[in-house]
């Protein structure tokens, strides 16, 4: 190993990106149905998405639902936004 480290390539995106992204709304589903990690499940593939939607499910409301009618529900919305002010993931 050289000790030279790459970073992933990194882009912009907006908490509602974020949250429509499949993996995320997965990790918070897993996360709300008391379900381990499946960090390992290919399904998840790329873990930050999957990991933010578990983080965000055990910081919000126990009844705040992530969707309302197939669309990401604006409540849902306002309190990530909030939780990424605060310094969370």
């Amino acid at each position: 190993m050289s000790g030279r480290h790459h970073q992933i390539r990194t882009r912009s995106t907006t908490a509602a990106g974020i949250m429509r992204d499949k993996r995320f709304q997965r990790g918070f589903a897993d996360a709300r149905a008391g379900l381990p990690p499946c960090f390992d499940d290919d399904v998840v593939g790329q873990q930050w998405g999957y990991e933010r939607g578990r983080q965000f499910a055990v910081v919000a409301p126990r009844n705040l639902k992530l969707l309302v009618n197939g669309k990401l529900n604006p409540k849902a919305l306002a309190a990530y936004e909030k939780h990424l002010a605060e310094g969370g993931l």
